[in-house]
């Protein structure tokens, strides 16, 4: 399919464009989040395949565990990449710089996941988003000055609508990623019975309850089957909307809106979230987590008071679906997403043992 084969799109009403945007996008991600919170509690969706690695005494195998989470978080990674590649599409970035963007905060977001919460939470097999978060909301501002210093046109990467496609791209990625928590059972909230009677009467009948003894909240929290505040759940639906209305925003032309929305959204919730969360988050009342939420705020906010301004009156969405519609972008996205499930997909907490025989029935 050409996509100079699609109607012509009128760039006339934006309001429009973004409203049919919204109208798609939303009943499709509620279909989703009402699956998955009905279903990934359940003990059969952590753990996705096994994979037979060494030969036991026993004539066994010693098995290594690939995991939804995994699987999830690499979708939730290459859905954030493909809306980032279409928004800065849509406002004419050239595609190798929009690459050479991503490439460049990945390169460091994704390693941090594990380092600071191996500094965070002292424990060597752990990822954190929060980190990775912070690690990307700081470091944008400064890759982006420094792609643009490099290039013969110094406003190849316009920073305020680089920034604002970066955040809401984010709050995309938070919001299905956080699907990945469920599956795991990881970042997972108080149980009712810890609970305000306010609460309790509330998520009555809307609780979580982990089934499975490999889930983190069994061996880390001993709240296996116990009802627990559906923490993971009430985050993707919080960053999802951020994500639609900084999208709605963004279309509109309206990127720093989109930027602030979005940001606020996702991190302010991240730092009140924790209230309610049970998992360990490190030592003190207020987590390392609260407090990088709260300074990214604040650092992108001083950030974006003194970039240089850029007219923008509508992004060109023609152009962004062009951005996308290639087969370097493609190819790219299908890395991402085998590189983060190589990355979060082997599971090093848990292990399986596997016993190969021949069904004698078919002998």
């Amino acid at each position: 399919m050409n996509l100079s084969d699609l109607p012509h799109v009128s760039m006339d009403n934006p309001g429009g464009l973004s409203l049919l945007f919204l109208g798609i996008v939303s009943p499709a991600v509620f279909l989703l989040f009402r699956w998955a919170f009905a279903t990934l509690p359940g003990e059969q969706w952590q753990i996705l395949a096994v994979l037979p690695r060494r030969r036991t005494d026993s004539n066994q195998w010693q098995g290594l565990n690939l995991t939804y989470y995994g699987f999830i978080t690499a979708s939730a990674v290459t859905l954030a990449v493909g809306n980032m590649l279409f928004l800065l599409g849509a406002i004419h970035v050239p595609l190798s710089i929009s690459l050479l963007f991503i490439l460049s905060l990945m390169s460091l977001a994704v390693p941090a996941s594990q380092v600071i919460a191996k500094v965070v939470e002292k424990k060597a097999f752990t990822f954190t988003i929060g980190g990775a978060s912070f690690t990307g909301l700081v470091m944008a501002p400064a890759v982006a000055v420094a792609i643009n210093w490099m290039h013969p046109r110094s406003d190849v990467l316009p920073i305020l609508p680089t920034l604002s496609a970066l955040v809401v791209s984010f709050a995309l990625g938070e919001g299905i990623g956080r699907l990945a928590c469920i599956s795991y059972g990881c970042c997972y909230g108080k149980p009712l019975s810890a609970c305000s009677p306010v609460m309790q009467t509330f998520f009555k009948n809307l609780h979580f309850r982990f089934t499975g003894a490999t889930k983190k909240i069994a061996y880390a929290g001993n709240l296996e089957s116990v009802p627990v505040v559906p923490i993971q759940a009430i985050t993707a639906v919080i960053s999802t909307t951020g994500y639609m209305t900084g999208m709605g925003l963004f279309l509109t032309g309206h990127v720093a809106a989109g930027l602030f929305i979005s940001l606020l959204v996702t991190q302010v919730w991240r730092a009140v979230s924790e209230i309610w969360r049970a998992d360990h988050r490190g030592p003190g009342s207020i987590s390392m987590y609260q407090v990088m939420s709260l300074v990214g705020i604040v650092y992108l906010t001083a950030v974006t008071m003194f970039v240089p301004s850029f007219s923008l009156t509508a992004p060109d969405l023609i152009a962004g679906l062009h951005a996308l519609w290639t087969p370097t972008v493609l190819l790219f996205l299908q890395s991402i997403w085998i590189g983060m499930f190589l990355f979060m997909g082997r599971s090093h907490m848990t292990g399986s043992m596997l016993s190969l025989f021949v069904n004698k029935e078919h002998l």
